[in-house]
């Protein structure tokens, strides 16, 4: 579907929807379909679906059979999509649409054999992870439904439909260790504004403006990484919350400003502070770093999302036991 154009009518109606959907919250599907769709409309995806390195045949091509799709008449979008495969065969995008279509239609194996052909030619397209994770969910292979579900993840951190799936395979996720929440405070990496909105800091005021203030004020870090810039931000923060301390509120929830920082002092007190910094606190201007680090060390993000969203073992009866 062709997005609005940001600040036109049709873009502020689709806004509001989204944004209702979002403040309801709940650990659902609407949920993160809504937090993805309005980073969409936003022009905020750290990693776009994009076709325009392939002729302009291949995008008419697959941009039909997306509409058919749309419309539900997969029989008839199959064609379009072997086209575009054909006329763009190195794009990861279309080779994971038309592995979905296979999905849909109950051929898990096609969908299966489709959807690692699409990681081989980009093995960090997180939709072909998460479909990939469902498939393999439906053929009864539980850890590599687990497995791929962590990858979706690990792609892109910013992909709540991602979380959202490795909630579903992790089994009865209600407690991940994850926080969702729209970041209180921040520093633009682009022009190094302070942002702030004073409505959602809570009692974790200060600790927001200690690490938005220390990122203002971080000596250039050698290698010019916006990660570091972060690092010193964060551990500064940290540091204020242990000077300070703080029992959980009672009834505070994924979403409070203070859930973060629990989060990351257990990751700094586990050797992961690096890692949980892209995946908790992951935004646009961490995205080249992202991209050189999530290759460098992918054994690593792979273990930190693990140790935060773990697989549990089955019951004597099949079913996952309730924590």
């Amino acid at each position: 579907m062709p997005q609005p154009r940001i600040g036109s009518d049709d873009y502020y109606a689709r806004r509001k929807t989204l944004l209702e959907v979002i403040r309801r919250g709940g650990q659902t599907a609407d949920f993160a379909l809504a937090v993805d769709s309005l980073a969409l409309l936003d022009g905020r995806w750290l990693f776009p679906d994009d076709v325009s390195s392939c002729s302009r045949e291949a995008r008419a091509s697959f941009h039909e059979g997306e509409d058919l799709f749309a419309q539900g008449r997969f029989d008839d979008a199959i064609p379009h999509y072997e086209a575009a495969s054909a006329l763009c065969p190195g794009n990861a995008v279309i080779r994971t649409a038309y592995a979905d279509v296979h999905y849909r239609k109950g051929d898990f194996e096609k969908a299966r054999e489709g959807f690692h052909a699409a990681l081989a030619l980009d093995p960090w397209n997180r939709a072909a992870h998460r479909y990939l994770s469902d498939t393999e969910d439906r053929l009864g292979n539980r850890h590599a439904a687990y497995e791929e579900a962590v990858l979706a993840v690990v792609s892109d951190p910013t992909y709540e439909l991602g979380w959202y799936t490795l909630r579903l395979r992790m089994g009865g996720g209600d407690d991940m260790d994850r926080s969702h929440f729209f970041r209180p405070a921040d520093v633009n990496g682009a022009d190094s504004s302070l942002m702030m909105d004073p409505t959602a800091l809570g009692d974790y005021g200060d600790v927001w403006m200690t690490y938005a203030l220390a990122k203002l004020s971080a000596p250039p870090p050698h290698d010019s990484s916006m990660h570091a810039r972060e690092l010193y931000g964060v551990r500064a923060a940290l540091s204020q919350c242990k000077a300070t301390v703080r029992a959980d509120a009672p009834g505070e929830n994924r979403s409070s400003p203070g859930s973060v920082w629990r989060r990351l002092q257990r990751a700094e007190d586990a050797g992961f502070l690096e890692e949980a910094v892209f995946v908790h606190l992951m935004s646009p201007w961490l995205r080249d770093d992202y991209v050189a680090f999530r290759a460098a060390r992918r054994a690593r993000l792979i273990e930190y999302v693990q140790r935060i969203a773990p697989l549990r073992p089955l019951s004597a009866t099949g079913r996952v036991p309730r924590a």
